[in-house]
């Protein structure tokens, strides 16, 4: 008896310290976070191709677009998309151009405004931190994707906001994001899963400045708060200029 409850003991150490074993391997939210800004903390520069799914009922069908992703610190973003239709949103940091060369349109924003209610942007772009702008927790994942990546929640800090949380891929290997989920407060859905990520590539300025072409129609785009208004309410103001 003496032998066998002394087995059992052994037995019983074991499973402790196996099951203490890994717990302690499997990360914490926040150290998948501190880990995941840390890497974005030391890139200068990123490029990927993606694609992009957009779920919204004023479009209906599923919209899916392919093209290339290029981010350079502070700020700037270029995205170039291939198919089903070539246009381009370029950003220096300053200025944000949207270009649709079918058309021969361009739209020209304050990146302030054009982005502001985007704040997983602020990460990227090397002006905020995840833990300051999200509350972050782990999503669920099957077997087979949990082996090599770690799914996130977070939900914005700010309750204005009209983004109700994003979901990200994360890879276990080597903290990059693998998609991207944006979920807005009215229902739309946009997906972003990026491919053949190059990090630090030495990407030029020029890159994320955009010439009009001739030919070309401009419309300056400006949000402005109605001095009467409550909340964020806000107009649109555009101008035309025709070349």
């Amino acid at each position: 008896m003496k032998r066998i409850a002394g087995i059992s003991l052994l037995l019983g150490i074991v499973i402790v310290i196996s099951a203490g074993l890994s717990a302690a391997a499997e990360e914490s939210v926040t150290e998948v976070i501190n880990k995941l800004q840390a890497q974005y903390d030391q890139t200068l520069d990123f490029s990927a191709t993606f694609t992009q799914e957009t779920i919204s009922k004023s479009i209906g069908a599923p919209a899916i677009m392919n093209g290339k992703v290029y981010i350079k610190k502070p700020g700037m973003m270029r995205l170039d998309y291939t198919d089903p239709k070539k246009w381009q949103i370029i950003s220096d940091g300053q200025t944000s151009w949207l270009y649709f060369p079918e058309d021969k349109q361009v739209r020209i924003y304050k990146t302030a405004e054009a982005f502001e209610n985007l704040p997983f942007l602020n990460f990227l772009f090397g002006k905020g931190k995840i833990a300051d702008d999200f509350t972050a927790s782990f999503g669920e994942l099957d077997k087979d994707q949990a082996k090599d990546s770690y799914l996130i929640v977070l939900a914005p800090k700010n309750k204005d906001s009209t983004i109700d949380r994003v979901l990200i891929l994360v890879s276990r290997n080597d903290y990059l994001i693998k998609q991207l989920n944006t979920y807005d407060v009215i229902g739309t859905v946009i997906r972003i899963a990026f491919k053949d990520i190059a990090l630090n590539s030495g990407l030029k300025d020029s890159m994320f400045h955009f010439i009009v072409p001739p030919g070309v129609e401009t419309f300056k785009i400006e949000t402005k708060t109605p001095p009467k208004a409550k909340g964020n309410v806000k107009i649109e103001i555009i101008e035309n200029n025709k070349k």
